[in-house]
Parts: C-alpha cells; sequence; structure tokens
C-alpha cells in the first residue's frame, strides 16, 4: 500500500538553532540557520530557514532502531550501524568481504527497506520507501529569524536554571575564566605570528634583530597571562562541563510554524504501524535525549517541536483512491493517534513475527 501526508505541519515551541556540516562560518566565525531558496506568493526569490529532510528522516530512522532493539535485545555495533544509519564505511575490500553478511542481515531484518539502507553499506542495493520534504519555516514567520550577539558559553540557559546559588556563580566564575582564556590564547598566536614574520625578515636582510627580541618579550609575557588563566578555569571547576564561548548564532525564536511532507510506496501495514512507532520513538526521546529535539547544539538549545500529521492511504495501486486514514499528533508529551486504520497498522506491528521467528517450536 501507499501514505502520504496531506498536511504536515509543525511548530518550533523553543529557539531552534541548526547549522549542518559545511554551512556557516568555520572557527570562530558567526553560525548561520541552514536556508533554502525559495519563491514568495509574489515571485520573488528569497531565503527560508528549512529543517533539511535528511534531519527528519534521521531522527525516525534512530527511533525504528530502537524500536527493533527493543524487540530484540542488545545488538553489536555494526548491526546498530546498520539500523540506524546503513552500516559505516569502510575500504572497498571490507566492503566486499561483508556483502554476504550484509544480505543476510537484510534478510532477517525484511523491514528495513523502510528507510532504505543509507548512503553507504547496504544502502548500495537497499532503496528508502519513506520519502521526506524539508520543512520550510511558513513565510509569514521569517520575521522570528534572530542573532544572538555574544554568546557566552555551551551551556543551555535551561542547565543555568538546575544550578544551585553556588554552583551558578561557580558556573559564572569559569565562563569569564575561559574567555579569559580565549583573549590570551588568541593574543598569543597572533603574537607568534608576528615573530614568525620578523624571524624571515631578519633572514632575508629586510628586518632589525631588535623587534625579533621585543617579539619574544611580549610573547613570554602573554604566555604566562594564557597559563594563569587556564589555572583559573581549572580551579573553578572545568569539569562542569561549561566550554568556550561561542561565536554569535542565527536562531529561529520559538512559535515557528514548519511544514514538510511525507510519503512511503509499497509498504505492508506492519511498516506502516513501525513509521508510527519511529515517530513516538523519537517523541519519547532517542538514546536518552530530551523527546521531539531537532537541530545542532546550541546554547539557545536545539529546537523541540511538536506537529500533526494527517495521513492518506491507497492500497491499489496509483490508480486507486486516496482515502483519509486519521491523524497522528506529536510532541514531547508522546504521540496521540486519532483513526482506526493507522491503530490498525500499529497492532500489526506490534504484533508481526520475522519469518525466522514463526519458524519456532514447541514440544506441546
Amino acid at each position: 500500500m501507499d501514505i502520504r501526508t496531506s498536511r504536515f505541519t509543525m511548530e518550533n515551541i523553543t529557539a531552534f538553532a541548526t547549522n549542518p556540516p559545511g554551512f556557516g562560518g568555520g572557527k570562530g566565525q558567526p553560525s548561520r540557520t541552514y536556508k533554502e531558496r525559495r519563491m514568495s506568493h509574489g515571485g520573488t526569490p528569497y531565503e527560508v530557514p528549512t529543517v533539511p529532510a535528511r534531519q527528519l528522516k534521521a531522527v525516525l530512522r534512530r527511533g525504528m532502531a530502537e524500536e527493533i532493539i527493543e524487540r530484540e535485545g542488545p545488538m553489536d555495533f555494526v548491526e546498530y550501524t546498520r539500523l540506524s544509519v546503513g552500516g559505516v564505511k569502510g575500504s572497498d575490500k571490507a566492503g566486499k568481504a561483508e556483502l554476504e553478511e550484509a544480505r543476510e542481515f537484510l534478510r532477517r531484518h525484511p523491514e528495513i527497506d523502510l528507510f532504505g539502507g543509507g548512503e553507504v553499506g547496504i544502502g548500495r542495493f537497499v532503496p528508502s520507501k519513506v520519502s521526506i520534504e524539508p520543512a520550510y519555516l511558513d513565510e509569514a514567520d521569517l520575521g522570528l529569524l534572530f542573532k544572538a550577539e555574544g554568546v557566552r558559553s555551551h551551556v543551555r540557559d535551561a542547565e543555568l536554571e538546575l544550578l544551585s546559588e553556588d554552583g551558578l556563580k561557580s558556573a559564572e566564575i569559569y565562563i569569564d575564566a575561559n574567555r579569559a582564556r580565549a583573549k590570551a590564547d588568541a593574543e598569543v598566536k597572533s603574537l607568534k605570528r608576528e615573530l614568525r614574520k620578523a624571524q624571515d625578515a631578519v633572514k632575508t636582510g629586510q628586518g632589525q634583530q631588535s623587534a625579533v627580541d621585543e617579539l619574544n618579550e611580549q610573547l613570554s609575557a602573554a604566555d604566562a597571562r594564557l597559563e594563569q588563566a587556564k589555572a583559573v578555569a581549572s580551579a573553578a571547576g572545568s569539569d562542569n562541563a561549561i566550554g568556550m564561548p561561542l561565536p554569535p548564532t542565527e536562531y529561529v525564536g520559538a512559535g515557528g510554524r514548519w511544514s514538510s511532507r511525507l510519503s512511503a510506496r509499497g509498504i505492508s501495514k506492519e511498516q506502516a504501524g513501525l513509521l508510527i512507532r519511529s515517530l513516538q520513538r523519537w517523541a519519547d526521546g532517542i538514546l536518552n535525549d530530551e523527546g521531539c529535539r531537532l537541530g545542532a547544539y546550541r546554547s539557545q538549545g536545539r529546537g523541540v517541536f511538536s506537529g500533526q500529521m494527517t495521513l492518506e492511504v491507497r492500497d491499489g495501486g496509483f490508480r486507486s483512491v486516496w482515502k483519509d486514514a486519521g491523524r497522528v499528533s506529536f510532541s514531547p508529551a508522546g504521540v496521540e493517534i486519532d483513526g482506526t486504520e493507522i491503530g490498525d497498522w500499529v497492532a500489526s506491528w506490534d504484533a508481526w513475527q520475522r519469518p525466522d521467528e514463526k519458524l519456532v517450536t514447541s514440544d506441546t
């Protein structure tokens, strides 16, 4: 059968910051929220904050992995990566040697083709049945895009609120010490660059040794300040996981409305139920993380989302008519299902047994 969303909307109920690999500034540079170019209703191009499709698919796939692990029990790392990301990339020789092992894994886990094999490993011969489009921020909410200047640390505001008065004071001391350490470190690196230039100039007869001697003195003093800043930070409790100051970060303020689309073709009722269970795992929190979170780790915190999918289904091929299947709402509080057909999918998955499980016999 085929399923699709006639409506798939989300809302970030906390600030949302994302900076995927390869996008935004480098080390020490401002982090930009990922955007794609779209056309406004008036025909004018504009850039809109976007949750990449790969992020949406990744959290659902990891949710699937947790769902299967709970049914089967612990598995080794290689099998987990095959479930969660499609395997890990190795050498061509190793890949060929593991090809039969991967095929056997697929035979034992026929439901994995719901999300395909990923971009590496078994992904080369297992296409995905689920297709997800990026989630775009509504044009009316573009005013929620902000830039946080002078971000002071990796710690999130929610974590600071959990600290006691003494703990908060210690955190502030450590943040200030880290700021001083960062400033001293930058000064040392700058002086080293100037010193190398001055030394090269002396070697070519274009510089004075007195300039080199002066820079060496300045560098010694800067090194001393850096060591002192490191000692203060360590004494303040460097193991409290509060990191170095961050550069400015672009983020979408709470209340942003997003829209996406999801579809799955040629899946079984059991796989449709597994898809809903995967969504539920994400809502409950994957790998002990908080539920319904997307985006990068930033001082503003990754975005916490809620949303709703209105699903349609057809089971007679391309010429059959789409019919309403119900709605699924999700939030950090969990998943709510409104629709008998969707409930039947989940029940089918919960009752499903693998082919090798059905072969187990009893003495009775």
